[in-house]
């Protein structure tokens, strides 16, 4: 018969499912390295007015219910994003040409601390600020957003820690 595993190892092993609640969480952290790169309260709905649109549903994310959107980028590419007013990520040289968002200029968005690619970064063109910014519920009128890949940040407990596994002896 297999050795029988100490129960203190057995609790070890099941530790992911009594972490705090997704709420409890203080924003979307980097899946790749854990830094973090939005915090919950500028997490909003942003409409993406774009042909590369194709649906969206809500979702609790943080214990908000959050617009997740589905696009397709220009090489076919299939993604879901979330929206956030305020970003702590790197973002690279700006673009016109192929925009998810309606007369926004775009750069890729990467993690500060491990350099992850993690979605795009949205902003009105210079001298255009007044005349393309977005409404928003909780911000007023902003010129400036990030969309997020759902697949690249961790916005659930339980995808951050392991599922619940035997230890090997």
């Amino acid at each position: 018969p297999p050795p029988q595993m100490p129960l203190l190892l057995l609790l070890l092993a099941t530790l992911p499912l009594f972490l705090p609640a997704c709420a409890d969480l203080p924003g979307l952290k980097c899946a790749s390295c854990g830094h973090l790169v939005a915090r919950r309260e500028h997490l909003e709905d942003i409409p993406l007015s774009s042909p590369y649109g194709y649906y969206s549903y809500r979702h609790d994310i943080l214990g908000k219910d959050l617009l997740v959107q589905g696009l397709t980028n220009p090489m076919g590419a299939e993604l879901e994003v979330i929206t956030a007013t305020e970003t702590l990520t790197l973002n690279g040289q700006p673009h016109s040409t192929d925009s998810f968002a309606a007369g926004k200029t775009w750069a890729m968005a990467h993690c500060r601390h491990c350099g992850a690619f993690l979605g795009w970064f949205f902003e009105s063109p210079a001298g255009l600020a007044r005349d393309t910014c977005v409404q928003t519920a909780h911000n007023g009128c902003i010129n400036s957003f990030a969309a997020l890949v759902l697949d690249n940040v961790i916005y659930r407990e339980h995808k951050m820690a392991h599922r619940p596994r035997l230890l090997q002896m």
